[in-house]
């Protein structure tokens, strides 16, 4: 067993949420090393970095952001700067996490799995280039009426007006 528990460890084994461990960290502080090798409590700028990049990595999970990037996880596991390493608790001094969930009036939220942007992004390039062959702009007024008419035609029924005006809308 380690002598540490990293925010890595915890996030990518241990499944705890991100909500706990941020609660964990405004509560009970947390670990990490400081620029002479040290290894002592997070001083509130260190803790204020890593509970930023746990936000980012919560947005990300989300979907709140809406961007189409990597998961800052993800990013960070090979950088010689990986924040979700360097910040950790002693094995024997960790918070009691299940007391911390439990404690929390969470929103389980669902979770992005990481072909969802992907595949958003090629149904809009489809609508797009079908809307082009069909002699339709997407962006003229009525564009929405035009495309969800030629929907009918298909098996699955008539996608609404609305439904592809927000599609519309979220385009880039």
């Amino acid at each position: 067993m380690s002598e540490y528990v990293t925010l890595r460890d915890l996030l990518e084994g241990c499944n705890v949420t991100i909500a706990t461990l941020a609660t964990a960290i405004e509560q009970a502080g947390i670990y990490t090393w400081d620029r002479f090798g040290r290894f002592k409590q997070a001083d509130e700028p260190a803790k204020v970095r890593v509970l930023d990049l746990l936000a980012a990595q919560y947005r990300w999970s989300t979907g709140v952001d809406g961007r189409d990037t990597g998961s800052p996880l993800t990013e960070s596991a090979y950088s010689p700067d990986d924040v979700f390493s360097a910040f950790c608790w002693p094995t024997n001094q960790a918070p009691d996490f299940g007391a911390i969930h439990q404690g929390q009036c969470e929103e389980e939220r669902p979770q992005r799995r990481a072909g969802d942007t992907k595949m958003r992004r090629t149904y809009e390039t489809l609508i797009v280039a079908l809307a082009k062959r069909a002699g339709i702009d997407c962006t003229d007024r009525g564009a929405a009426v035009r495309i969800s008419e030629i929907t009918e035609l298909s098996p699955g029924g008539r996608i609404g007006e609305d439904t592809i005006r927000a599609i519309l809308r979220g385009m880039p």
